[in-house]
């Protein structure tokens, strides 16, 4: 998995996560990749509304502390 390495930095410093290839995204950019027809399911629908206010939440706390 590619991740934005801002968002991982603190993970990477404690020793949790480990970088195994050289290579880095520098943005702070989330995909998610879905079927078309996923849209039609309320259960995709809710799921995508709750991650885009963990990506609001986030992104907030992130700015706040910088």
């Amino acid at each position: 998995m590619l991740v934005s390495s801002p968002l991982i930095q603190a993970e990477i410093d404690a020793g949790d996560l480990v970088e195994p290839f050289d290579i880095r995204l520098q943005d702070l950019s989330y995909y998610l990749i879905y079927r078309q027809h996923s849209e039609q399911h309320l259960a995709f629908r809710l799921f995508r509304q709750w991650l885009r206010t963990q990506i609001d939440i986030y992104t907030e706390e992130l700015t706040a502390g910088a």
